[in-house]
C-alpha cells in the first residue's frame, strides 16, 4: 500500500515536473541564443548567471522526482555556466552547440520513453563531453552554485506563520482541466449560439405576427365602423316607416346586420386581448433575446479567455531552430519577434506552428544568402528575419519577411515550364504576381538539389493549405534583392461569422426544383453591385465588368462551383454581381440572388471531405437550414481551370434554357398546390409551395422567386396581407402576384387590387390557360 501511495505520489510529481522543466529550458535556450548573437557574450555575466541559475532549479527539481540522468547532465550544464559567468571559458562556437545539445537531450529525457528520440539518447557521452569543458578551465573557481541560494536561505528563516501580506499574496485555488474538455465546452457553446440564432429568428416571425395581429384590429374596427354605420341607416329607415314614409325592405336588412354588428361588438375585447397578449409577448421574448445574447457571449468569451495564450508560446522555439538551420548552412541569421505578447485561441496557435516553421525555413534556406553574397550586394553579413504579430479587429495578423535576395520570377516561370505545369507561352504571359504566386503549386521548387530542408515543393503549398482551412488570408509580396515578405491573417478564434447569403444554380428535391443558397463570409466581400446587361463586355475573350477604374473578369459562380445556371443571370434585368477578394486578388461574381447578411456559426466538414475546393465547411442559418459556406481562396485557381458560360448582353436573344422562372404557390390547400405546380412545371416554370401566406414570406427572407401564385383565405397571413406586406418591402414591391380564389364579389376583386395584386383569378372559373397566360404576361 506504501508502495502505491509512494508511486501515485511519483507520477503526480512528474505531470508537474514536465511543465516546469519546459519553461526552465526555454528561458536557457533563449538566453543562450542573445548571448551567442551578441558581440561580445563574454562581456554578460549577469545573463550567464540567470542561465545558471535556471539549470540549478532544472537539477534540483530533477533530483525531486528521481531522474538522475536529467539532473546528472543539469549538474554538468550549471559547471559551465558558471565558468563562462567568471570568465574561466571562452563562450566559442562549439560551447554553445554543446550547451544546445544539452538542452535538447534533457528535452528528451523529460518527455520520457515514449518520446522517439529517447532509444539514441547518449546521456554518458554528451556527460563525459561536458565534463571535458569543465576540466578544460582553471579549477579556481567553483564547480557548482550553492546548494541554496540566499533567497532560499531567507525564507527558511522566516519559519512558519507567515505576515498578513505575504498571506494576502497566496496564489488563488486553481484547477486542472484538460484541454480536450475545453474543446468540448468551445463545441457547447457552437450550438448554444446556433439556438440563440434560431430564437432570433423566431423573434422575427413573432414580430411579424404582432403586425399582423395590429393589422386584424385595424380591418375589425373598420369593419365594425361600417357595419354600425350601416345599422344607424336601418335604424333611419324603421323610424321613417313608423311615420308613415316609405321604408321598404329596411326591416330584413336591420335582421342580416344586427347579427354581424352583435359578432363584432362581442369580439371586439377578444382581438384587443390577442393583440396585447401577443405585443406583451414580443416585449418579454425580445429581452429574453438580448439577455441570452449577453449571457452567451459571456459565456463564450470566458471559455475563450480560458484557451487563449500569447502568440510567443508558440514563436519560443522558432529561434532556437533559425539558430541550428543557420549553422547547418554556413549563414548568419537574427531572428527578430515583434508583438508576441498578442493572444490568440490555442486551437489557432496550434494549427498556425507548422505555416511559420514553413516559412521559416523558405527564409533561411531560400530568401537569406551567404555571408560572403551579402557582403558583395553590400548588406549586412547577418541576415534578419522579422516576425510581427499584431491583432487587427478580430484577425491575427502575422508578418515574416527577411531582407534576403527575393524571389527570382523568371526561374520560377522556368520551374513551372519544366514540370509541365505551364507551357512557355503561358508562363511569358504572366504578370509578375501571377508569376510570384506560383510558388504556392504543390510540387514546384526552385531549389537545384532535394535536402532535408527544401527541393521538394510541399512547403509553401502546405501553407496555404492551412491557413485556409483556417478561413484565413495569405498574401506575399516580394523585392528581388531586398527580401520577401508573408503576410498571414487567422480569425483570433474559431467564432461565429457573419455571412452574405446568395442564390445561385438549382437542385431538385422530390417533384420541386429548389434555389441553391450558398454563404461567403463577409470579409471576403468587398462590393455588391447591380449592373445592366448593357455594363457587361468582355476582355480577352472572357465575360468582363469595369469596377472603378479597374476591369474584372465576371465568372457565373455556377461555373465556379460546377453547378447548372439558375434562373437569374438571364434577359434584360439587371444582374446582381458581387465582388470578392482576398490576397491581393479580385473577381467578380454572377449569383441569382442576394439574400442579406446573416451570423453563422461555421463548421468544418468531416473527414473524408475536410478539404474540399471552394468549400470551407458548413453553417446553421436561423431558420434552421443548412448551408456551404465558400472558400473564396479557392475560386482564383479553380476559374484557371473552367470555361465560363456565356452571359447575355442587352441586343443578344435569349436562350430557352434561360427563361425558366421561379414560381412560388402560396395555398392551404395540398391538392390545390399540388394541382398548380403540375400545371407551371409542365410549362417549363420552376416551383417552390408553402402552406400560408406566414410561411411564404419566411421563405423569402432567404429565397427569391419571379412571381407568387396566392390563395386568399389562408390561416395566419391571407394573400391579400401577404400581397400588401410585398408591395411594401424595397425588394418585393415590383413582385407580380396573382391571386388565384373562390371569392368574386366585386369587393374582393378591389381589395385585390388595392392590396397590389398583378392579377386576379377566380377558382370558379379557374382553367389551366387562364392561369400560364397571366404567369406568361407578368414574368
Amino acid at each position: 500500500m506504501d508502495q502505491a501511495r509512494s508511486d501515485e505520489l511519483r507520477r503526480q510529481l512528474l505531470a508537474v515536473f514536465g511543465p516546469e522543466a519546459h519553461e526552465h529550458l526555454q528561458v536557457i535556450s533563449r538566453n543562450l541564443l542573445a548571448l551567442e548573437a551578441g558581440p561580445r557574450a563574454d562581456s554578460d555575466p549577469q545573463t550567464w548567471r540567470e542561465v545558471m541559475r535556471e539549470a540549478h532549479s532544472l537539477k534540483g527539481a530533477a533530483r525531486a522526482v528521481t531522474l538522475p540522468e536529467v539532473e546528472g547532465v543539469a549538474h554538468r550544464l550549471e559547471s559551465v555556466f558558471t565558468r563562462l559567468a567568471d570568465g574561466l571559458l571562452e563562450p566559442s562556437a562549439d560551447v554553445f552547440s554543446l550547451a544546445f545539445q544539452a538542452l535538447d537531450v534533457i528535452g528528451v529525457l523529460v518527455r520520457g520513453p515514449s518520446d522517439a528520440g529517447a532509444a539514441g539518447v547518449n546521456v554518458t557521452g554528451l556527460i563525459s563531453r561536458l565534463d571535458g569543458l569543465v576540466s578544460t578551465a582553471p579549477t579556481t573557481a567553483p564547480t557548482t552554485a550553492p546548494e541554496h541560494p540566499p533567497a532560499v536561505h531567507e525564507a527558511a528563516r522566516a519559519g512558519p506563520g507567515l505576515p498578513g501580506d505575504a498571506a494576502a499574496q497566496q496564489p488563488e485555488e486553481t484547477v486542472r482541466l484538460t484541454t480536450a474538455r475545453l474543446d468540448t465546452l468551445l463545441a457547447q457553446m457552437g450550438e448554444l449560439q446556433v439556438t440563440r440564432i434560431e430564437a432570433t429568428q423566431r423573434l422575427v416571425e413573432l414580430r411579424e405576427l404582432e403586425r399582423s395581429t395590429a393589422a386584424w384590429e385595424e380591418e375589425w374596427h373598420r369593419s365594425r365602423s361600417y357595419f354600425r354605420a350601416l345599422a344607424l341607416s336601418s335604424e333611419s329607415g324603421l323610424v321613417a316607416r313608423a311615420d308613415g314614409r316609405s321604408g321598404a325592405g329596411s326591416d330584413a336588412r336591420w335582421e342580416t346586420i344586427r347579427p354581424l354588428l352583435r359578432f363584432l361588438e362581442a369580439n371586439e375585447d377578444h382581438l384587443a386581448l390577442l393583440r396585447d397578449t401577443v405585443t406583451t409577448l414580443t416585449s418579454v421574448f425580445t429581452a429574453d433575446i438580448r439577455h441570452m445574447a449577453q449571457v452567451t457571449g459571456d459565456m463564450e468569451d470566458g471559455i475563450r479567455a480560458t484557451r487563449m495564450r500569447p502568440v510567443a508560446t508558440v514563436l519560443e522555439t522558432l529561434p532556437r531552430i533559425v539558430r541550428d538551420l543557420a549553422h547547418d548552412q554556413g549563414k548568419e541569421v537574427s531572428l527578430v519577434i515583434e508583438g508576441g505578447e498578442t493572444g490568440a485561441d490555442r486551437s489557432v496557435l496550434e494549427q498556425i506552428k507548422d505555416p511559420l516553421l514553413h516559412l521559416l525555413r523558405n527564409s533561411v534556406d531560400h530568401g537569406i544568402e551567404t555571408p560572403d553574397a551579402r557582403t558583395r550586394a553590400g548588406k549586412p553579413r547577418r541576415g534578419t528575419i522579422t516576425i510581427t504579430v499584431a491583432q487587427h479587429g478580430d484577425g491575427l495578423s502575422i508578418e515574416i519577411a527577411d531582407d534576403g535576395a527575393g524571389v527570382d520570377l523568371a526561374s520560377v516561370r522556368a520551374t513551372a515550364v519544366k514540370r509541365r505545369t505551364l507551357s512557355a507561352e503561358a508562363a511569358n504571359a504572366l504578370d509578375d504576381r501571377q508569376a510570384l504566386w506560383l510558388i504556392f503549386d504543390s510540387g514546384l521548387s526552385t531549389s537545384p538539389i532535394m535536402t532535408q530542408i527544401s527541393g521538394r515543393g510541399v512547403g509553401l503549398d502546405c501553407v496555404r493549405e492551412r491557413v485556409e482551412h483556417l478561413h484565413g488570408t495569405l498574401d506575399v509580396e516580394n523585392s528581388p534583392g531586398r527580401g520577401i515578405r508573408f503576410i498571414l491573417t487567422v480569425p483570433l478564434t474559431v467564432a461565429s461569422t457573419d455571412c452574405l447569403l446568395v442564390q445561385a444554380g438549382t437542385r431538385n428535391v422530390g417533384d420541386e426544383t429548389r434555389p441553391l443558397v450558398f454563404a461567403i463570409p463577409i470579409k471576403d466581400v468587398i462590393r455588391v453591385i447591380s449592373l445592366a446587361p448593357a455594363d457587361i463586355g468582355s476582355a480577352e475573350g472572357r465575360p468582363a465588368i469595369r469596377v472603378g477604374d479597374v476591369p474584372l473578369a465576371l465568372w457565373r459562380l455556377t461555373d465556379i462551383l460546377g453547378l447548372e445556371p439558375g434562373s437569374g443571370g438571364g434577359g434584360r434585368r439587371n444582374r446582381t454581381v458581387i465582388v470578392v477578394g482576398g490576397a491581393g486578388q479580385r473577381m467578380a461574381l454572377l449569383v441569382d440572388a442576394v439574400l442579406g447578411a446573416q451570423e453563422t456559426v461555421n463548421k468544418s466538414l468531416p473527414h473524408p471531405l475536410h478539404r474540399i475546393r471552394n468549400v470551407a465547411g458548413a453553417a446553421i442559418l436561423g431558420t434552421g437550414q443548412v448551408v456551404v459556406v465558400l472558400q473564396v481562396a479557392d475560386f482564383f485557381s479553380t476559374a484557371q481551370q473552367v470555361r465560363p458560360s456565356a452571359i447575355q448582353d442587352a441586343d443578344s436573344p435569349e436562350p430557352a434554357e434561360a427563361r425558366v422562372q421561379v414560381v412560388m404557390i402560396v395555398d392551404d390547400s395540398i391538392t390545390t398546390r399540388t394541382l398548380e405546380s403540375n400545371i407551371l412545371r409542365a410549362s417549363g416554370y420552376v416551383t417552390r409551395m408553402a402552406s400560408d401566406g406566414l410561411e411564404a414570406w419566411t421563405q423569402l427572407q432567404t429565397q427569391t422567386c419571379d412571381l407568387v401564385v396566392a390563395d386568399v383565405m389562408m390561416p395566419n397571413l391571407d394573400g391579400f396581407e401577404l400581397t400588401a406586406r410585398l408591395r411594401s418591402d424595397e425588394r418585393y414591391k415590383d413582385l407580380p402576384v396573382v391571386l388565384v380564389t373562390s371569392l368574386d364579389s366585386p369587393a374582393d376583386r378591389e381589395r385585390g387590387a388595392a392590396a397590389g395584386a398583378n392579377a386576379y383569378i377566380v377558382k370558379g372559373a379557374f382553367d389551366q390557360a387562364v392561369l400560364l397566360e397571366a404567369v406568361a404576361r407578368l414574368v
